[in-house]
């Protein structure tokens, strides 16, 4: 849906950019709106790769994953986050682009409070154990 040819998405991101800089907008409303306009920088992430891998499946199958490290990444892990500079940039709130049964390991720390519970909590542990081989692990701290 567009308005005016502008996606909806950009618009609604632009409106949200104007009312913050309003300095009448209140502190509550305002936290709420950049609440709002993250989700939007979040969405726009994610959707550029979704373009790339349409059916929601990466062509890689990594043997180890890790799952929102942001800045700290392991070595010899694929890292997917939701924001640069993972190797694969997803938001796994709407999934995890991994083939069934291919992984070994995934780590994640520091994550699972991002997310909601119990919905996302319950879809990233759900995809989690569909992409781990049958003898995977998954350590989250």
């Amino acid at each position: 849906m567009s308005y005016f040819g502008m996606p909806s998405v950009d618009l609604l991101g632009e409106q949200i950019d104007a009312v913050l800089s309003d300095p009448s907008t209140t502190h509550g409303l305002a936290r709420a709106l950049r609440t709002a306009a993250w989700e939007i920088e979040l969405h726009r992430y994610h959707h550029a790769s979704q373009r790339a891998w349409p059916d929601g499946r990466i062509d890689q199958e990594p043997s180890k994953v890790q799952i929102g490290g942001g800045t700290h990444r392991i070595e010899g892990f694929f890292n997917i986050d939701a924001v640069p500079p993972a190797d694969l940039l997803w938001d796994v709130r709407e999934g995890i682009p991994l083939h069934d049964d291919t992984v070994e390991l995934i780590f994640s720390e520091h994550f699972l409070e991002h997310i909601d519970y119990p919905r996302s909590v319950k879809s990233y542990v759900r995809e989690a154990h569909r992409a781990l081989t049958p003898a995977g692990q998954i350590i989250t701290g």
